[in-house]
């Protein structure tokens, strides 16, 4: 698959009823973070409510990062998400927690990687 047909796929998933959960590698690093960051912020444009949820150890020097304090280290109690997206992770086991997402059977689980 194109990287064309793989954005277009991508697209037909991003619709206004989407309510993402962002998701990265255990001790997420500036990719990792920034990546999650910008997804989140290119999301609201496009009016679709996101989370960015990680796990780990998060250095505090990412503390000067816009939108840093958006960063949750709890699974959301009051957000009902129907689609993930992960950044920056090989494969879901890079993901810490990633089992106790609730997931449904027609949940789209997204992975984008720059290292693929």
């Amino acid at each position: 698959m194109s990287f064309k047909e793989k954005a277009e796929e991508l697209k037909s998933f991003l619709t206004p009823d989407r309510k993402v959960i962002i998701m990265t590698h255990q001790d997420p690093d500036y990719d990792a973070i920034g990546s999650s960051i910008a997804l989140h912020l290119m999301l609201a444009q496009l009016q679709i409510e996101s989370k960015i949820l990680m796990f780990g150890n998060i250095d505090p020097c990412h503390q000067f990062l816009p939108y840093f304090d958006a960063i949750l280290q709890k699974y959301p109690t009051d957000f009902q998400y129907n689609m993930v997206i992960c950044l920056d992770a090989s494969n879901l086991n890079r993901i810490k927690k990633f089992e106790k997402l609730r997931l449904t059977d027609d949940m789209p689980i997204i992975n984008i990687d720059h290292h693929q």
